[in-house]
């Protein structure tokens, strides 16, 4: 009967856990987070300062590598923002739909290249809103030829400043070098917080359980 119990009870348990976690997780749209919008015919080939969706200035374009590149090829399709030259520095921007809210873990993940045959330039990766940086990651020095994935997490806390200002994420490299940016990600992760009719059935639940036990002892 104790097992019978414990079991009722864990079941009571994993059911809000399951709901509330349901109900936390999203995945924020980055448009063209990829750089697949713009057809680049030729391995090699690219398109100067014209990244579709995404705002540029300085020394940017929408690259598709070839295996003198990358041999292993790119994360995600077969273009990359480029980001940089040995004379001028660059800067990719977009501002998203989605807004600051408050108890919620932000997690932005890119994939960052160092070409073969290119040196790799300082790089700089940033979680925005209101113009004001929330969260930046820089510290990855990928082997040449290969990409690495750069993850920023940002939690916004019960009353951040920026609260309800849209989001942005800005891409940046500065001059000497070139930085090649792939398969842009954000999710949100909310607080998870039990609405009250799943506490009222856990209660209930719970509840039931203890009274039933109650009854079968005192027979």
């Amino acid at each position: 009967m104790k097992k019978k119990f414990l079991t009722g009870l864990a079941v009571s348990v994993l059911m809000v856990a399951c709901i509330s976690s349901a109900e936390a997780d999203d995945i924020i749209t980055v448009s063209n987070a990829d750089f697949e919008e713009l057809v680049i015919s030729n391995p090699g080939d690219w398109e100067l300062n014209n990244i579709p969706d995404w705002v540029v200035s300085g020394q940017t374009a929408t690259y598709r590598p070839g295996a003198g590149a990358f041999p292993g090829g790119v994360p995600e399709g077969v273009n990359v923002a480029a980001i940089g030259n040995n004379v001028d520095g660059g800067i990719v921007s977009q501002t998203l739909t989605a807004s600051l809210e408050a108890d919620t873990t932000y997690m932005l993940m890119v994939d960052v290249g160092n070409r073969l045959n290119y040196p790799f330039s300082h790089y700089m990766i940033e979680l925005i809103a209101g113009d004001v940086t929330l969260a930046s990651g820089s510290s990855l020095n990928p082997a040449a030829g290969t990409f690495l994935t750069d993850t920023i997490v940002f939690n916004s806390g019960s009353n951040p400043a920026q609260l309800g200002q849209n989001l942005a994420i800005q891409l940046s490299a500065v001059i000497n070098g070139q930085a090649d940016f792939d398969n842009v990600r954000l999710e949100a992760n909310a607080t998870p917080v039990p609405a009250p009719a799943t506490i009222l059935l856990f209660g209930t639940g719970l509840a039931g359980l203890v009274g039933t036990r109650m009854r079968k002892k005192k027979k």
